[in-house]
């Protein structure tokens, strides 16, 4: 549960601090005076006088702040500035607390210690509204983390249901007594429940991003590139619920898609001194934003409970059971097998090549061999995951990889990341959704042809330019010479393939119509082993409940499974993703 957002912003009159003190003194010197014009104004013009809840220049509905400058229905507006809303701090062996010193006129934000890692919260709302701020570092001394954060919510140190939006830069690569790596770069994560403490001064999870902080993207230019000594860098970040988008000196930094928490917007020290942070637009008026204690559908369920992206037309989940309770019925399938180049919930033994990410629930073993060698660089994170041991030998990783066990590695070269013990992916809950989405594709309606020739030509055509659904039985694939797939180009092949077993040996494809891999999903619904051999799936192979053993072959997109034996290269060529809708 989010803690909402006050409707008004407190004036500081300037946050003095003392030689020796903490953050522990700042709550005394909030004053209670309301941020408001004496005389009354002109509703849109960007100054609140005292007879309006917002003002925030414009006449617009539908923003936060109505055409009569009153609070909408859902969100909440605050002024423009850093008035401090609480500050905390995670427990940090014998670090200093940090000492934050907000300016007269609330724009100005510094923090001069060399602290362990720690928030200062403001009033602005972050979704649904855009925020432009300078940060600098004003020393040459020290070179670790500064940032800001998103919807930290107060005792969210200690509350295992926490969850924000964290990010950091670092200047320098830096190496903990325990081995952890610090990355230089800015980085974009997840926090999902209590930081456990551990490694040298409890920091190594804030160090090396494992644990319930999950690294869910870097920057674009930015990845491996720390901040300079006293240089000014000007961010923009648009955060919805739905998207966030960041740019750095009008350089994108992030476009991430997917579902973020909503709530205050802050700021992050990590071990670094003298930072600086200056709102620069908007400084006048008021900053609107969703409200995530609000309930304005009148469900009972809170903003920032309820389904995302909020609609307040939907009602809500009031059960729990992940669901619009009144949302109109859509059983649409959403086809996301798009994030790994290679995923399985069990072991990945005697692996070679595999150009993009590499995750498995079990251990991993490769031996000379490569991972993630064709990730761009924003997309390092997780490169290579093992939940259990991880045992390498003669090889490359492009990217950060994980492990929940042990790890051994002789002859091995992190091009781009570095080896952390953690288990970032939930492997039990991706595997019960991948099984769903077997079955669910399973269960749609045969919508193209068809034909088993007797000299073992398999012949699929579709004329769809959406979904195309074929059904084979996998013994057709025992003895099969080709395999034909006709479709339009954009489209989606789902062939459902049935049987306990499946074997695919030294036959090939021929695609037309337009159709490629991108657009080809082998959805093995029954098969609990597949073997293959001398052979090449050009496609995503879909099979949750199979032990694979796979020689002498390829992949040339995702392969989702159980298990895989072999020294099969998996090749980046990752399905499109789509929804499949009535």
């Amino acid at each position: 549960m989010h803690h909402g957002l006050t409707g008004m912003s407190l004036a500081i009159a300037g946050l003095l601090v003392c030689a020796g003190c903490g953050v522990e003194e700042g709550d005394a010197l909030r004053s209670t005076t309301r941020s408001i014009s004496a005389a009354a104004g002109a509703c849109g013009d960007g100054n609140r006088a005292a007879d309006e809840q917002c003002d925030d220049g414009n006449s617009t509905e539908g923003d936060g702040c109505s055409s009569v400058c009153t609070v909408e229905n859902g969100f909440v507006c605050t002024d423009a500035n850093f008035s401090l809303a609480y500050h905390e701090r995670w427990p940090a062996g014998s670090d200093p607390a940090p000492r934050w010193i907000l300016s007269p006129d609330r724009l100005t934000l510094r923090q001069s210690v060399n602290s362990g890692p720690a928030v200062y919260m403001t009033n602005l709302p972050a979704a649904g509204s855009e925020l432009v701020f300078d940060l600098a570092v004003e020393t040459t001394s020290d070179d670790d983390f500064i940032g800001w954060v998103v919807a930290y919510d107060q005792g969210d140190t200690t509350n295992p249901q926490a969850e924000f939006m964290l990010f950091d830069w670092k200047q320098l690569d830096q190496t903990l007594s325990g081995g952890k790596v610090g990355r230089a770069g800015l980085a974009m994560s997840r926090v999902k429940g209590v930081v456990t403490p551990s490694g040298q001064d409890g920091v190594d999870p804030f160090w090396a991003h494992f644990g319930a902080i999950s690294e869910e993207a870097r920057g674009i230019t930015l990845s491996r590139t720390g901040w300079a000594d006293h240089a000014v860098y000007r961010v923009r970040m648009e955060y919805e619920v739905s998207r966030v988008r960041v740019w750095v000196n009008n350089v994108l930094q992030f476009d991430q898609q997917g579902t973020f928490p909503i709530g205050r917007f802050g700021f992050y020290t990590n071990s670094q001194q003298d930072s600086r942070f200056t709102l620069v637009s908007p400084t006048a008026g008021s900053i609107c934003g969703l409200d995530p204690e609000a309930d304005p559908d009148g469900d009972g369920v809170p903003t920032g409970n309820d389904p995302k992206p909020f609609d307040p037309s939907i009602c809500g989940d009031a059960n729990g059971d992940g669901i619009d309770d009144c949302a109109p019925s859509q059983d649409c399938i959403e086809v996301r097998l798009s994030d790994y180049n290679l995923f399985l919930t069990g072991n990945y033994t005697a692996g070679t090549d595999v150009e993009g990410k590499v995750a498995a629930g079990g251990n991993i073993s490769m031996e000379n061999f490569s991972v993630g060698w064709k990730l761009p660089d924003t997309q390092i994170a997780q490169a290579l995951v093992a939940g259990g041991n991880l045992s390498l030998s003669n090889g490359g990783v492009w990217g950060d990889a994980w492990y929940g066990g042990s790890y051994s590695g002789a002859g091995v070269t992190f091009v781009r990341g570095s080896a952390s013990q953690g288990t970032p992916i939930d492997f039990a809950a991706r595997g019960s959704e991948l099984r769903n989405l077997s079955l669910r594709l399973a269960a749609l309606e045969v919508s193209g042809s068809t034909v088993l020739e007797s000299w073992g030509g398999v012949m699929l055509r579709g004329t769809a330019s959406g979904v195309n659904v074929f059904e084979v039985p996998a013994s057709a694939f025992a003895s099969a010479k080709a395999l034909f797939i006709e479709a339009p180009a954009g489209s989606l092949a789902v062939i459902n393939i049935r049987g306990d077993s499946a074997s695919f040996k030294g036959f090939g494809h021929s695609f037309s119509g337009g159709i490629d891999q991108h657009g080809v999903l082998y959805n093995f619904v029954d098969a609990a082993s597949i073997t293959a051999e001398g052979y090449g799936f050009w496609g995503t192979v879909l099979a949750p409940l199979a032990h694979v053993t796979f020689s002498h072959g390829s992949f040339d997109g995702g392969l989702y499974a159980r298990s895989l034996t072999g020294n099969a290269e998996g090749h980046l060529n990752a399905l499109t993703d789509r929804d499949i809708c009535p």
